[in-house]
């Protein structure tokens, strides 16, 4: 409804008492329109089908009076009434206003502007009673939201299973939930009024070392306004004279506008259960890792002796054989010649044969010189068996180096090469070697057919590869196979040389 244009029903059974105050209210420039009426019952009617924004309601109807007409009107409107009324009727007044009436005028008394403010003040304070109901109202319909949102929040708060723990602006602990109570071992009459600060907490990190209260995520949070995410940090529990890990999330509260947080809440789970479990599997994977160590270790020796036995036993058994046979052979029939140099040839090549698989098995160069002779030998012969001319360049790799970092580094390259000479199809490769005061870098190349790394390595269809990565992750390095097929295919190892 317009405040400034209102529509006002003259209810009075007298004509000339009507157009009198019409002729009042014709220049007031707040009444849109004037309604008659002069009977009680079609102002109820009227008021049921467009109820007007003022009645100006006379006593005295043909059909019942004005407190009557005023009674029935206030069961089913709240429109605002000004009673019309003569000289000498205080108690009528009284009455009136008791039943609902806002204002009244006496007839014998009215002037333009005592009627324009009477009905602006009527309709002013029934619309005053209406905001102040529909305010009302909606205070009470946000104030029950906010109930049941505080409801679920408490209900929330005090049964999901992450610890929660609100700080002041100085930090200091000012609630808890349960879970929080739980977790770190204390009750919330112990934790309020501490701060993040409090060395009792004997806060560390994952490896040990002190968790200074001053960088703890909530004091953080505090600090700089914004959310610290994931830290994990170990808390004393003097209970049972252990640490109980937590996984903590700070985010500051802050109102808008402002810079500075009020309060910080810090939310956290329990991880220590998955931490030790963490801990017992770096253990297993150590001492898997040891034993596949000792079984390298055991393999090289191994083929080491095997080497040194067709050497020593077998090669110099054969070495016997040829000299006895060649020293007898001035003595024999000539007719028997031919067979004994046909057997000495065979004796000749199983002799290069024991002495190249000797070779295969553990080159001696690789422990009596070390890793570039062992490796120049090593080209020397595959050239003229694969046909594939290899490039080798090194620098800094002429000394010696840990014997479990020599074999590595020549396992690697041998695997590597006769990949190449199975299944590159090319002619030429490179073998480049860089070393340093920490680390020796390998890398092979070659620009042959390649290969999808990861449905090879899944697929497990050779063992090569998969051995490569074991040897380098024993011996804590780095392993790296670059390939696709049709764009050749890179091998690249970097390997530790302290500790």
């Amino acid at each position: 409804m317009n405040t400034f244009l209102i529509h006002l029903l003259i209810v009075d059974d007298s004509p000339e008492d009507r157009y009198t105050v019409r002729r009042l209210l014709r220049a007031d420039p707040r009444i849109a329109t004037i309604t008659e009426a002069n009977r009680g019952d079609l102002v109820l009617a009227m008021c049921q089908a467009t109820p007007p924004d003022c009645i100006l309601l006379d006593y005295h109807l043909p059909d019942m009076d004005g407190l009557e007409v005023l009674t029935r009107l206030r069961t089913q409107h709240d429109v605002p009434v000004v009673l019309l009324t003569g000289v000498g009727n205080e108690a009528l007044v009284v009455d009136a206003l008791q039943r609902g009436a806002q204002d009244y005028l006496v007839k014998g008394k009215l002037t333009p502007e005592r009627l324009g403010l009477t009905i602006k003040r009527a309709v002013a304070t029934v619309q005053f009673a209406r905001e102040r109901d529909r305010t009302l109202a909606l205070l009470t319909a946000t104030l029950e939201t906010l109930q049941a949102s505080e409801d679920r929040y408490q209900t929330l708060f005090e049964t999901m299973t992450q610890g929660v723990v609100y700080q002041a602006a100085d930090g200091q602990i000012i609630a808890a939930n349960p879970a929080a109570e739980q977790i770190l071992g204390m009750t919330l009459a112990q934790m309020q009024g501490r701060t993040s600060l409090d060395p009792r907490w004997r806060a560390i990190h994952p490896d040990g070392s002190d968790f200074p209260g001053e960088t703890h995520p909530a004091m953080v949070a505090l600090r700089t306004g914004q959310a610290v995410r994931h830290a994990v940090m170990g808390v004393y529990d003097w209970d049972h004279d252990t640490y109980r890990w937590i996984d903590i999330t700070a985010v500051p509260q802050l109102r808008p506008g402002e810079d500075t947080p009020r309060q910080v809440y810090t939310m956290f789970d329990d991880i220590t259960e998955r931490k030790q479990a963490e801990e017992e599997l770096r253990a297993s994977t150590a001492q898997i890792q040891a034993i596949s160590r000792r079984l390298v270790e055991a393999h090289e020796r191994e083929r080491r002796a095997i080497a040194r036995e067709l050497h020593d036993e077998v090669g110099q058994v054969l070495t016997g054989m040829k000299l006895t046979l060649e020293t007898t052979m001035g003595d024999v029939p000539p007719t028997l010649r031919p067979t004994l140099e046909s057997v000495w040839e065979s004796i000749t090549e199983l002799m290069n044969r024991v002495r190249a698989l000797s070779l295969d098995l553990r080159p001696a160069l690789l422990d009596d010189m070390g890793l570039i002779p062992a490796l120049t030998w090593y080209l020397d012969r595959y050239t003229p068996r694969t046909g594939v001319q290899v490039a080798l360049r090194h620098e800094g790799v002429n000394g010696r180096f840990p014997a479990e970092v020599e074999i590595v580094v020549y396992r690697i390259i041998q695997e590597a090469l006769t990949n190449i000479a199975r299944y590159a199809g090319v002619a030429v490769s490179s073998v480049r070697l860089r070393a340093d005061s920490t680390h020796l870098m390998l890398r092979v190349d070659d620009a042959g057919r390649g290969f999808d790394v990861e449905a090879v390595l899944a697929a497990r269809t050779t063992g090569g590869l998969g051995g490569m990565y074991e040897r380098v992750q024993l011996i804590c390095g780095v392993l790296t196979i670059e390939s696709a097929p049709g764009q050749g295919t890179q091998i690249i190892a970097e390997i530790p040389l302290l500790n």
